[in-house]
């Protein structure tokens, strides 16, 4: 791998943490074609998360809070939580569910192919 001018090489727990959430992003999106796959929804709602960097246009403070929040793992996984334990219907449990892997996947990808780190992403 090739350094640009200014870049800092990264050390193995940098390594080992973007191996980590590109192994996440593969077994969320094995999971989403398992039991869901429907990739017109994965399409449409995978950006949907980056929405919150509208935020910025109102203030910086805003703008960082909002971005952080939707670029946590907290909210999927409890999004994810709440689709697998919901006495619902069956359509129901998957809209929870495929919304939760896309953001999760989402995540994971932003993570990996970026160099930020959760849980500050964006810093203002």
């Amino acid at each position: 791998m090739y350094l640009r001018r200014g870049e800092k090489s990264m050390d193995i727990k940098g390594v080992i943490s973007k191996v980590e959430y590109w192994v996440a992003t593969l077994v969320v999106l094995l999971v989403y074609t398992r039991f869901l796959n429907n990739w017109l929804i994965f399409g449409a709602f995978y950006l949907v998360p980056d929405l919150a960097a509208v935020g910025f246009g109102l203030s910086p403070r805003i703008g960082q809070t909002a971005y952080n929040t939707t670029h946590t793992l907290i909210g999927p996984l409890c999004l994810l939580l709440l689709g697998l334990i919901l006495p619902v219907q069956q359509s129901i449990k998957n809209s929870f569910m495929s919304l939760s892997l896309i953001w999760l996947c989402h995540i994971t990808v932003a993570v990996s192919y970026t160099h930020l780190t959760l849980p500050t992403i964006c810093s203002v």
